[in-house]
């Protein structure tokens, strides 16, 4: 596979998972539970965000033409910024749990931001590995 080939695949599952929780996201708006609405509410924003990002890589890959030398330094920058995104991402899930731990609306925001940062950790792992190999 070529740095194309898994930006490509990789902009267009994170523009699915994003979608997905932002369709959910509003969809679960209408529930009678306060708390279930916040969870979704949660997710349904952080789809949204990754929604972008993944279109903003999509839109990179089909449309953005480097020359070799420029795609070469491009890639690499690439692959330090995922590195860069795990630890981010392992913050998200610190930062979910200390407020998962809280009551309320912390809680449920605490719960909502572990998931979307164990996908992103799962993600960007996955990614990071796949163009460190090219």
């Amino acid at each position: 596979m070529d740095f194309l080939t898994i930006s490509a695949g990789a902009g267009a599952v994170l523009t699915g998972w994003g979608i997905a929780n932002l369709g959910i996201g509003i969809w679960r708006q209408f529930h009678k539970s306060v708390p279930k609405r916040q969870f979704w509410l949660m997710n349904g924003l952080w789809g949204f965000v990754n929604s972008i990002i993944g279109l903003y890589i999509l839109r990179s890959v089909f449309f953005d033409t480097l020359s070799v030398s420029a795609n070469l330094a491009y890639q690499s920058n690439q692959v330090n910024i995922i590195f860069i995104n795990i630890f981010l991402d392992i913050a998200y899930v610190v930062a979910g749990y200390f407020l998962s731990r809280g009551d309320g609306r912390r809680k449920i925001f605490g719960w909502a931001i572990i998931i979307q940062g164990v996908f992103l950790f799962v993600f960007d792992l996955l990614l990071w590995n796949l163009l460190r190999l090219i």
